[in-house]
């Protein structure tokens, strides 16, 4: 095997002028427009993490809107229960009150209808009295009877 030094000479020689020109119009413009991607890749995850921490304090608010509104609902809601056990109590009250009312109404209809009815027996009793009495004194003779009454006016 044959070794040329010219021939590495000018191997080296265009070698180091291939490199300086890839370097220069090559290695340049592809690292700039890597440089440049890389930059706008930060850039969107730089967007990205504010783009999320705005999106986790805007949760942190939901959630915190969400406890305040479950918690203002809760009083509403025990307002509510207590409205409504004043509202029951007050309507207990007044239909207990109506009952006795009504109670009272008919225990009076009750004694009234009772009275009239004593007065209209205590009539058909006199009737009765005295239609006995009448049938008894016609059966007895007139002088008899007479005689009677006198006896007992004078015991009197």
């Amino acid at each position: 095997m044959h070794f040329d030094w010219t021939t590495l000479a000018l191997q080296t020689v265009n070698l180091i002028v291939l490199v300086w020109l890839l370097r220069r119009f090559l290695f340049r413009p592809v690292t700039a427009l890597i440089a440049e991607r890389r930059g706008a890749a930060e850039r969107l995850l730089a967007d990205a993490a504010a783009v999320r921490a705005a999106a986790a304090a805007d949760a942190e608010q939901v959630a915190a809107r969400e406890k305040a509104l479950s918690a203002r609902g809760e009083e509403i809601l025990a307002e509510a229960r207590a409205a409504a056990r004043t509202e029951r109590a007050a309507l207990l009250q007044q239909a207990q009150d109506e009952i006795a009312k009504a109670d009272a109404a008919a225990q009076a209809a009750r004694d009234q209808d009772q009275a009239q009815m004593r007065r209209q027996l205590e009539g058909e009793a006199r009737r009765l009295a005295v239609a006995i009495a009448s049938r008894l004194l016609a059966r007895i003779p007139a002088q008899a009877s007479s005689a009677a009454l006198l006896q007992a006016l004078d015991t009197w």
